[in-house]
């Protein structure tokens, strides 16, 4: 018993003196962390020229930074260089007017105070010509597995036409290493439901495939398969991607009975967005945002709101440690929300009287709560707001 507790001991010793230079590493590179996304304008948005686009960025950062800069097709349009303290997600934000058609990449970046650039994020988008308004854009968004045997493809409409209900349009989803060399996993007609309107999303999923097929090989999804309808972009109705299914866990076996101590079990859920999503302090777009996530982030889902209002988790982020609720309806999740506790809501930010902009015709009330300065003519003629600051 002694020789085994020896070397248990030794084992022991030697796994940690082999992690400390990937603790060291990872305690160096948690000194500076630097991470920006864009929320807004979505991935492959269209719009008109001349229409107002808000560029919405956030930022994590727990060093010192020299500038945030946001730039369209390489070409700076704002920079920012004093963004105050950061606890621990800051927004910067810019609007852009583009007066002519085209494709436009946007690039937020973050820069330390060394001068390197430390993250980058982009985001393309379209400015239609005239006769483009009146087109949808069906788009493959996304392809993964549910389980191991089924397919799920999503699409959207990235145009500015409406595709109405009952309007054909066919959907494909292939295995192989090339459309002309694959196998026919799912062909349907996704058209017949409701209208699908633009900036709308939707996904189909095939049933269980039996056999099962051999995953190593590429799947592809077609959206518009056989070009039924008229798009703005005939090249974004496919997606290649390479599948992995899930491993399998292994059954462990035993060949003895081990004395346990009973411990407590601690039960984690989690979820992921499935778009760009605002988090709030409380369950409801009345409260103040936290932060924002993009589609793809995963966090732990802790709570839910109370029984009577629409679904909302109360989420933790285990990246920035953020705590902050997010609609039930952006978050992808297996999780029966019964399984969770029920989180009472915090009460209602009181409103912010709306500023009233200072004007000579304001009635007299309105222009103290303008800032202005009541002026009754010693000369006679009618009182007016002053507006001077004199």
């Amino acid at each position: 018993m002694k020789y085994h507790m020896r070397r248990f001991r030794i084992a022991v010793l030697a796994l940690l003196i082999t992690s400390l230079p990937w603790i060291s590493s990872c305690s160096e590179q948690s000194e500076n962390t630097f991470r920006i996304w864009i929320d807004t304008p979505l991935q492959g948005s269209e719009y008109a020229p001349g229409t107002p686009i808000r560029i919405t960025s956030h930022i994590y950062a727990n060093g010192e930074i020299e500038e945030v800069l946001i730039s369209i097709n390489g070409q700076p349009v704002k920079r920012n260089t004093s963004l105050g303290p950061m606890s621990p997600v800051a927004e910067v934000g810019h609007e852009w007017i583009p007066d002519l058609p085209g494709k436009y990449t946007i690039e937020v970046s973050v820069t330390d105070n060394e001068g390197i650039t430390q993250s980058t994020s982009y985001v393309d988008v379209s400015v239609l010509d005239v006769i483009d308004l009146f087109k949808p854009d069906l788009a493959v968004t996304d392809l993964s597995l549910v389980g191991e045997d089924r397919v799920r493809c999503d699409f959207a409409n990235l145009g500015a036409a409406v595709l109405p209900e009952g309007r054909n349009f066919w959907l494909d989803i292939l295995i192989g290493p090339s459309i002309e060399a694959s196998t026919q996993l799912a062909h349907t007609n996704v058209g017949t439901g409701d209208t699908v309107d633009a900036g709308d999303t939707r996904s189909f999923t095939t049933a269980p495939i039996s056999p099962v097929p051999d995953w190593s090989q590429p799947v592809t999804c077609v959206i518009d398969a056989g070009d039924l309808i008229e798009e703005v972009d005939e090249d974004n109705n496919q997606l290649q991607a390479q599948l992995t299914p899930p491993t399998p866990t292994a059954t462990p076996t035993s060949t003895a009975t081990p004395t346990v101590t009973p411990t407590a079990t601690l039960v984690s859920f989690s979820g992921m967005f499935g778009s760009n999503a605002f988090c709030r302090k409380g369950p409801g777009t009345a409260y103040e945002n936290v932060t924002a996530f993009e589609a793809g982030h995963v966090v732990e889902l802790v709570a839910r709101s109370e029984p009577g209002i629409p679904l909302w988790w109360y989420i933790h982020d285990l990246q920035f440690n953020i705590y902050c609720w997010v609609s039930g309806s952006v978050i992808e999740t297996d999780v029966d929300p019964e399984l969770l506790p029920v989180r009472a809501s915090p009460p209602l930010p009181t409103p912010t009287p709306t500023q009233i902009a200072c004007r000579t015709d304001l009635t007299e009330e309105q222009c103290i709560q303008a800032d202005g300065t009541w002026r009754r003519p010693l000369t006679g003629g009618d009182p007016y707001c002053d507006c001077s600051g004199g």
